[in-house]
């Protein structure tokens, strides 16, 4: 009986193709097909692993330099109140003036945190205001972000700053990995962006479809769907037209259902129901 089950959650999930929810128990519910069944069918491929599958769907070569760390040395609680409320401010990059006014120590009181914020040529932008540019709306309520890398673009007319975000809030999953996409033209700020939760790696952002506008991988933690985004006059559009569905891999539902937690990518490529640049 409980073999029949499992089919027929199999037959759901690769003919409805639906992303699920972002709980683990939602995720029993994309059971992949069986390593058997995928060397026996032409629609599915295993590219083995997330990053394979990335180098496969991202030719551009038009990548993010990185620079260095940015070097915010964050520390965990402290019983002094003064030291967990002040505000320290640590340059990002070396191109711009961009300053981060944040906490070195983790501060006594919630309300706190909603007091960081960027300053780009004497423009200030609080962390909040950021959280609700996201573009999309799962962002989680009041994360609390590491600022980590910088890199650097530039692509057409402008240049891009492109800064790693992790999360230090410790009632929240430490392994969320965000980007904050900053686009400046002759040092002028022009927009910002907040991408939250999604693939570790900077080639999700680059001209994938080679039309001279920079484009955005979204790719999150358990989605069957691996979507793309694309900056056009400064808004962030979803192309509806190129996508591509995943499954996850055996291996992935038995850690998963083994130990009740997982935080990781899907990477077989169901090719009947994806639409890329190219034929998988």
């Amino acid at each position: 009986m409980k073999k029949m089950f499992l089919i027929s959650l199999v037959c759901l999930c690769v003919c409805c193709g639906e992303s699920p929810k972002k709980n683990v128990a939602s995720a029993k519910k994309n059971i992949a097909p069986s390593e058997d069944t995928i060397a026996s069918q032409k629609n599915y491929i295993n590219f083995e692993s997330s990053e394979e599958l990335l180098k496969k769907i991202n030719k551009s070569k038009n990548l993010f330099s990185k620079e260095r760390d940015i070097g915010v040395n964050y520390k965990g609680w402290t019983s002094s109140y003064t030291d967990s409320v002040q505000l320290i401010k640590k340059r990002i990059g070396t191109k711009y003036n961009i300053y981060l006014y944040t906490y070195q120590y983790t501060p006594p009181e919630y309300a706190a945190f909603h007091t960081e914020y960027l300053e780009i040529n004497n423009l200030k932008i609080s962390i909040d205001s950021l959280l609700r540019k996201g573009h999309n709306d799962v962002i989680e309520k009041n994360p609390y972000f590491y600022f980590h890398t910088v890199s650097y673009l530039h692509f057409g007319k402008n240049d891009y700053v492109l800064i790693e975000l992790g999360n230090r809030n410790f009632n929240m999953n430490g392994d969320i990995f965000s980007y904050l996409l900053i686009k400046m033209h002759k040092s002028q700020l022009i927009s910002t962006w907040l991408f939250y939760n999604g693939y570790q790696d900077e080639k999700v952002f680059a001209d994938f479809d080679n039309d001279g506008e920079l484009d955005y991988l979204d790719w999150g933690t358990r989605k069957n769907e691996i979507s793309l985004y694309s900056l056009k006059k400064d808004s962030l559009i979803k192309n509806k037209e190129k996508f591509i569905f995943v499954v996850p891999s055996k291996e992935f539902i038995k850690f998963e259902e083994t130990y009740h937690e997982s935080n990781d990518w899907y990477y077989i490529v169901d090719k009947s129901k994806s639409n890329w640049f190219f034929k998988f």
